[in-house]
């Protein structure tokens, strides 16, 4: 059993391996670790670059970043038995390690990189796993394994590439209750998603879509259709003003009778 002086020290480690220098005249660094203890284990890290760093990388093309610039998570992270909450905001972070798998208490996710492709398939042993979030511009899927998580009950994606997919084996996730698709272009809402049991919510925040999704139609046990920032793309203006009529929630929310329409009128 890892000790809290053995956690610190591996936090450390991690520090190391992600931290960068592209500012003259500047000590390379993250902003953190910062972390929060229970029970004297901690349970929550996060790790963020600099604040002058950061907009540097998020203006640059992921696919212009060098290969020698990547910093990789060490295995090491895999030990940190305790972590139930994990947030990396790191524009260079590559591919996480399958030891990250090893994490049976981690309760919520959220990961940001520019260069990240896949996630591990070890996702898929993350048995508390419950929210996760990632914005990762050249990832085209999520690895199958995911339908293994049973507590999982929220999916965030941002900035996602046109031809990124979810994988079918979502529908064995039985406690998934919303999914959220945010600054993204996506044609339409993956059709196998109106049979899964428990998906009761949709968010479509900031995407650029030009018609509503066909679809739509089938989700019928959909309770609730977030869409704030995207209606002003759409191209069928008479229904757009039929919902408005209707009514739409303070954040873009659709429920009932305007959701009932618009599943009707697509």
């Amino acid at each position: 059993m890892i000790n809290f002086k053995e956690e610190k020290e591996i936090i450390q480690l991690i520090n190391n391996a992600l931290k960068i220098n592209i500012l003259p005249k500047k000590k390379a660094s993250l902003l953190g670790p910062k972390y929060e203890t229970t029970k004297k284990h901690i349970t929550k890290i996060s790790f963020e670059m600099d604040k002058e760093e950061r907009p540097i990388y998020n203006k640059i093309p992921a696919e212009e970043i060098k290969k020698n610039e990547i910093r990789y998570m060490p295995t090491e992270i895999g030990k940190l038995e305790y972590l139930e909450t994990i947030g990396w905001r790191h524009a260079l972070m590559g591919n996480l390690p399958e030891e990250i798998g090893k994490l049976k208490k981690l309760k919520i996710m959220t990961i940001e990189s520019k260069v990240i492709t896949e996630l591990p398939q070890s996702i898929g042993e993350m048995e508390s796993l419950e929210s996760l979030q990632f914005t990762c511009e050249l990832m085209k899927t999520l690895p199958k394994s995911i339908g293994n998580l049973q507590n999982l009950k929220n999916i965030r994606l941002y900035e996602t590439p046109k031809d990124f997919y979810l994988p079918e084996t979502l529908l064995n996730a039985s406690n998934l209750n919303k999914i959220d698709f945010c600054r993204t272009t996506i044609d339409d809402i993956p059709v196998f998603l109106a049979s899964h049991p428990s998906l009761k919510t949709i968010a479509l925040f900031n995407v650029h879509m030009e018609k509503f999704p066909k679809s739509l139609a089938k989700f019928q046990n959909l309770e609730t259709l977030f869409w704030r920032n995207t209606l002003r793309n759409i191209k069928t203006p008479q229904i757009v003003d039929e919902i408005k009529k209707i009514g739409i929630g303070t954040y873009g929310e659709i429920r009932g009778e305007a959701l009932e329409y618009l599943r009707n009128n697509i």
